[in-house]
């Protein structure tokens, strides 16, 4: 009879706690591609930018964060070949799971040409290497 009581309330004990927390879970993956990205730092803030939770995302860019306490937070994404992303004002309410995919953009290099700066460099030096020498040679003739 004890045991069957102490079951009983240990199970309502562990229910009414699941429900004053949310769960957040979710997936990382490439914006343009849809890969997964295993590996991404994912942490969850308070808006003044505390941590409260942080997880890693596996292999199949999944990543789970509990217990949340229902309230209003900011995410954070991060990996060191992906632009950082930001989601602000998340709000989490008692006993609710939430599902966020998350889509990052990776680094990319830029086709545009590129202004060369040594080039340029260059020839500033030497207009500048004339300008003098005709100088020079203006100064002498005149004298």
């Amino acid at each position: 009879m004890k045991l069957t009581t102490f079951i009983l309330l240990f199970a309502l004990a562990s229910v009414s706690f699941a429900q004053q927390h949310a769960v957040l879970k979710g997936q990382v993956t490439h914006e343009e591609s849809g890969e997964a990205i295993p590996f991404a730092t994912v942490v969850l803030k308070y808006p003044d930018g505390e941590i409260i939770s942080g997880a890693y995302s596996d292999f199949d860019g999944h990543f789970y964060l509990q217990p949340i306490s229902p309230g209003i937070y900011t995410l954070e994404v991060s990996h060191l070949e992906y632009h950082k992303k930001v989601l602000e004002d998340l709000q989490f309410a008692p006993g609710r799971v939430y599902y966020q995919e998350l889509k990052m953009k990776d680094y990319t290099y830029d086709p545009r040409p590129q202004p060369n700066r040594y080039y340029h460099d260059e020839i500033t030096r030497s207009a500048l290497s004339f300008s003098s020498l005709l100088m020079f040679v203006l100064a002498v003739l005149v004298l």
